[in-house]
């Protein structure tokens, strides 16, 4: 499991998205996914 993935199951088990959209959940995986595989210039 990715580091984005971690972070991202661990806010939601902590409650920081409740209420949050099917649709938000995808955008933030996204961005983390994008991060994750982002390369330093």
């Amino acid at each position: 499991m990715k580091q984005s993935e971690v972070e991202t199951q661990s806010n939601r088990a902590d409650g920081l998205f409740v209420g949050k959209t099917p649709k938000f959940f995808q955008a933030v995986q996204r961005l983390a996914e994008e991060t994750d595989a982002a390369e330093r210039e």
